[in-house]
């Protein structure tokens, strides 16, 4: 079965582009066993994206008050994500409310793992913060490590 990475962001608002440079820094991984692939995280299009897929991987910018560049990671099927991430979104219905969905659809992969990167700068611009960008470079190397340990 094809493992599914899904970056979501906008680049056009600044620290929001997260998700969409780690995927873009893991294409040399990209295989028959690994699907890369960038969504702007509207809940609709996400549940369509993995509904043939039983381990997923996404990753966004989120904005939950935290230290910028912060990592958060969550195995999505065992644990809530925090209510805090809830009211902030540059998506129509956010990741948070995309993943909330899909489980009372009961749409969810089997395998969920959401990589958030705590972003600063929201505003209309294609600037990123230096957290980020330090954010994003961690990402990168926790999902290479998690491929290569599977």
């Amino acid at each position: 079965m094809q493992r599914l990475i899904i970056g979501v962001g906008n680049e056009f608002r600044g620290d929001d582009i997260a998700g969409l440079n780690v995927v873009r820094g893991l294409a040399h991984l990209e295989s028959k066993q690994l699907l890369l692939t960038e969504a702007p995280g509207d809940a609709s299009d996400l549940i369509e994206l993995w509904k043939d897929h039983d381990d997923v991987i996404l990753i966004d910018a989120v904005s939950s008050g935290g230290i910028p560049g912060s990592v958060y990671r969550f195995d999505v099927i065992h644990e809530s994500l925090p209510s805090e991430w809830s009211s902030y979104s540059t998506h129509a219905l956010g990741i948070y409310q995309g993943i909330e969905l899909a489980r009372v659809l009961n749409r969810l992969p089997k395998k969920l793992i959401l990589y958030g990167i705590e972003g600063e700068l929201f505003k209309t611009t294609t600037e990123v913060s230096k957290e980020v960008k330090t954010g994003i470079k961690d990402v990168i190397q926790l999902i290479e490590n998690e491929i290569n340990h599977v």
